[in-house]
């Protein structure tokens, strides 16, 4: 269930990376039109931050007003379209939960409206309730059965139910029915990205294959590059993913996080002098105090370990002996006893056992990664 829940993270960061070229004629995109604009209309919901979103979290800022409802002698269309525009509002401000009745209000208007079935079927996706988005999924494809979103909301919703094997045929179908529908390719390759990392490495390949083509086929997108240098890496090609998290800073130069994959993907090459590049601009961001919003303390000292590595190939053993410290610290004084002791034990006998940094720690820590023997079970107990 763990993986399963992981996945289905993957799935919904992965949501907005692309923008699919426009569906096949008569296809409205499972009622979707109105969405947010950074929606892709299927699978979980990814809604956009809106200036409204962003203004309820002003102290004293405007609040914005929700759409109204339809007037009471309206036409059951515009009555079901205003519920859905509430419903739409709701998801914007980030309550999925409050919009599902909007959306059940429509419903009671027109039961067979098929962007409501499939709204339905997406909010409760989201929030969790895997049983009623099945059923409200099974609806919407018997009202639209060729409709590419509506197939992989359906395939979300089987990842959800550990059924991947049969998403994959889901998204096999639509794939080969509505080649130019982006947006299941990428949900395809995160699969099997996911596959890849779990089980088997060769799903790597479709995973690979379908990255090629929304790179070719999406608009620059310094995300697809970034989870297609992933792959690569996993697939011992690491100069071909420098390449493309290169062209990825291009795109989005303040990439602290691809950096830090760059920066292990040169070191992996054994170009650490462009390794400690790299790292050096991204720890000049950081801080155990104030870190960086996507990095935490355990990020901060993973940054410092892989500095030090590159650091001790270039000879640089005073420095790599302070990032080491530094990295140690943030475990505090449990953390740096067992450096203490390892180093005790592998011929520093001088280094004090009582879990604080001194200059007998660094000059130990020196010392000793110049020392094969020392080096590796040291870093390791770190």
């Amino acid at each position: 269930m763990k993986l399963t829940y992981i996945l289905g993270g993957l799935l919904f960061l992965a949501a907005a990376a692309v923008k699919s070229a426009p569906l096949a004629e008569g296809s409205d995109f499972g009622g979707a039109r109105n969405l947010p604009i950074n929606d892709p209309g299927a699978a979980r919901l990814s809604p956009g931050v809106s200036d409204c979103y962003r203004a309820s979290l002003q102290p004293g800022g405007k609040q914005c007003a929700e759409p109204a409802l339809a007037a009471a002698d309206a036409s059951a269309s515009d009555r079901v379209a205003a519920y859905l525009a509430r419903a739409v509002f709701d998801i914007e401000m980030d309550k999925a939960q409050q919009a599902l009745p909007e959306v059940d209000a429509a419903l009671s208007v027109d039961a067979d409206n098929v962007g409501a079935r499939h709204l339905a079927a997406r909010i409760c996706l989201t929030i969790g309730d895997v049983d009623r988005a099945e059923r409200e999924i099974s609806i919407a494809r018997r009202l639209a059965p060729n409709d590419p979103a509506i197939g992989t909301t359906y395939a979300a919703i089987l990842i959800a139910r550990q059924a991947n094997r049969e998403a994959v045929g889901v998204y096999d179908d639509i794939i080969r029915r509505h080649p130019n529908y982006l947006f299941a390719r990428d949900q395809r390759a995160v699969l099997f990205t996911y596959l890849g990392e779990c089980c088997a490495r060769g799903n790597y390949s479709v995973a690979l294959a379908d990255l090629d083509y929304l790179i070719r086929h999406a608009a620059p997108n310094a995300e697809l590059l970034a989870r297609r240098a992933g792959v690569l890496a996993a697939v011992g090609k690491p100069a071909d993913a420098v390449d493309d998290l290169t062209a990825a800073m291009r795109i989005g130069p303040d990439g602290e996080l691809l950096k830090t994959s760059r920066a292990e993907y040169y070191a992996r090459l054994g170009r650490d002098d462009l390794a400690v590049k790299d790292y050096d601009a991204v720890l000049a961001e950081a801080s155990p105090g104030e870190p960086l919003y996507h990095f935490m303390p355990e990020q901060w000292t993973k940054l410092l370990v892989g500095r030090a590595f590159s650091l001790v190939r270039l000879n640089r053993l005073d420095d790599a002996a302070n990032d080491v410290v530094k990295a140690i610290a943030v475990g505090g004084k449990p953390a740096i006893l067992r450096a203490q002791v390892m180093l005790r034990r592998h011929g520093f006998p001088d280094v004090p056992i009582n879990g604080q940094d001194s200059p007998k720690l660094r000059q130990a820590l020196s010392a000793c990664f110049g020392l094969m023997s020392c080096y590796q079970p040291v870093m390791h107990a770190i």
